[in-house]
C-alpha cells in the first residue's frame, strides 16, 4: 500500500513496472517520464487518483500501458499519441472524462484500446480508424454522442467492437460488413439511439455476435441477439 515514490524516475534502466493489485493510492508521479527505456507499465486495480500525466507521452518506448480500475480524473492526454510503439492502452473504469483524442489514431501498432466505463464524451474520432492492427475497441458505458465513422471498416483486423450503454445516433455504416471487417466476430451496439436496418452485419453468412436490446426501438435486425 502507500504511494508511488517519485524516486522510480531515478532509475533510467527500468523497462518493467507492475503494482497490479495493490492499494496504491495517491497519484501516478510525472517524475516516470525519466523512464527512458520502460517498456510495460501497468499499475491496474489500484486506487490512484489525480490525472493521467501527459509526460508519460516521453515514454518512447513504451509497448504496453495499463491504468485500468483506479480512480483517475481529467482528461486522455493527446501526448499519449506520440507512443509510437504502444501495442495496448486500457484505462476502463476510471472517472476519465472529456474528448478521446483524435491523436490516438497515430497509434498504428495499437492491438487493445479499452477506455469504457468512464464519463467520456464528445465524438468517436475518424482518426481511431488509423490503427491498422486494432483487434479489440471498447467505448462502451461512456457518454460518447454522434455517430459511429465509418472510418472503423479500416479495422481489418478488428475482432471486438463494443460502443453499448452510450449517447450514438444515426445509422450503423455499412464498411463494418465482413467485407471491409473480415476478422470481427462481435458488435455490441445495447443502449444507444441508434436506427436502421443492421441486417447487413450478417451477410454472407458470416459467424458473428451482434448484440441490440429491445428499447432501441428505432433499429430492426434478422440476426441480432437481443
Amino acid at each position: 500500500s502507500g504511494s508511488i515514490p517519485s524516486e522510480l524516475g531515478n532509475l533510467p534502466q527500468v523497462q518493467y513496472l507492475s503494482f497490479h493489485s495493490n492499494h496504491l493510492y495517491g497519484s501516478i508521479p510525472s517524475e516516470l517520464r525519466s523512464l527512458a527505456k520502460l517498456i510495460t507499465l501497468s499499475l491496474i486495480n489500484n486506487a490512484l487518483s489525480g490525472s493521467v500525466p501527459s509526460e508519460l507521452g516521453n515514454l518512447t518506448q513504451l509497448s504496453g500501458l495499463s491504468l485500468s480500475s483506479n480512480s483517475l480524473s481529467g482528461s486522455i492526454p493527446s501526448e499519449l499519441g506520440n507512443l509510437a510503439q504502444l501495442q495496448y492502452l486500457t484505462l476502463d473504469f476510471n472517472h476519465l472524462y472529456g474528448t478521446i483524442p483524435s491523436e490516438l489514431g497515430s497509434l498504428t501498432k495499437l492491438t487493445n484500446l479499452s477506455l469504457s466505463n468512464n464519463s467520456l464524451s464528445g465524438t468517436i474520432p475518424s482518426d481511431l480508424g488509423n490503427m491498422a492492427q486494432l483487434q479489440i475497441l471498447w467505448l462502451n458505458d461512456n457518454a460518447i454522442r454522434g455517430t459511429i465513422p465509418s472510418e472503423l471498416g479500416n479495422l481489418l483486423n478488428l475482432i471486438s467492437l463494443n460502443v453499448s450503454s452510450n449517447a450514438l445516433s444515426g445509422t450503423v455504416p455499412r464498411e463494418l460488413t465482413s467485407r471491409y471487417l473480415p476478422s470481427t466476430e462481435i458488435f455490441l451496439f445495447n443502449n444507444n439511439a441508434l436506427s436502421g436496418d443492421i441486417s447487413f452485419l450478417c451477410e454472407n453468412g458470416t459467424n458473428r455476435s451482434i448484440y441490440i436490446n429491445e428499447t432501441m426501438e428505432n433499429v430492426t435486425c434478422s440476426c441480432c441477439v437481443y
